[in-house]
């Protein structure tokens, strides 16, 4: 699910999807998770068996145009039936908090209810610390720091 959402949420519109370079979502899993580029070979190659994402490459044309820079052409593209999986997921969550939150007292709900503001700005600040620009600051310091 963390690689669907990658591309979909960084990934630049190409056609009626969404796709991201190979390399940037390589060293984002490295980085951030700390797979190998075996790890990550066998992902890709079960979403892409699955159905969720094809990989490809694009023409150096293409590449510029996406991305602004030359480089390795090889990309990650989020298809349909990767975004339904994306809908598809966050109903599942939507139906679990509502049927957690309609067992629970009036004033858990209440409570629930009042705090959901602070929870959605925490989740802001949370994707804005993951986005790949901001990952150096976090990874990779020098040692002492």
């Amino acid at each position: 699910m963390l690689i669907l959402w990658h591309v979909r949420h960084f990934g630049k519109k190409y056609g009626d999807q969404s796709c991201i370079l190979r390399h940037d979502l390589t060293r984002m899993l490295k980085e951030k998770f700390r797979y190998t580029d075996g790890d990550i070979s066998k992902i890709l190659a079960k979403l892409q068996n699955d159905g969720f994402i094809l990989r490809a490459a694009v023409s150096d044309k293409e590449r510029m145009d996406l991305f602004r820079a030359p480089g390795d052409t090889r990309v990650v593209i989020i298809n349909e039936k990767g975004n339904e999986k994306i809908e598809e997921f966050k109903c599942i969550l939507r139906q679990h908090t509502q049927e957690w939150l309609s067992g629970e007292l009036v004033t858990t709900r209440f409570a629930v209810q009042a705090v959901l503001p602070a929870v959605e700005k925490l989740a802001k600040w949370f994707v804005k610390r993951y986005e790949p620009e901001n990952l150096s600051q976090y990874f990779n310091q020098p040692e002492g720091r």
